[in-house]
């Protein structure tokens, strides 16, 4: 999980950076994920928030992640 995305990254880094953030919001209501995992994934999603939100694909993950939360 040491995958940092610098400030002018790349479509394809954006791209994967993104794919591997979707499968954190799974992780993160997952009962099964430890607290300390969980709180790693959002610390790593918020040092790159602004890549996040830059990203094509940000429409994306909130669709995935704001009804997780809502649940």
């Amino acid at each position: 999980m040491a995958f940092v995305a610098t400030q002018g990254a790349t479509v394809v880094d954006q791209t994967t950076l993104m794919k591997k953030y979707l499968q954190f919001v799974a992780a993160l209501t997952d009962v099964n994920t430890p607290d300390e995992t969980k709180l790693k994934m959002m610390q790593e999603v918020s040092e790159n928030f602004e890549n996040v939100t830059s990203s094509p694909q940000y429409s994306t993950f909130l669709e995935h992640i704001i009804p997780r939360f809502l649940t």
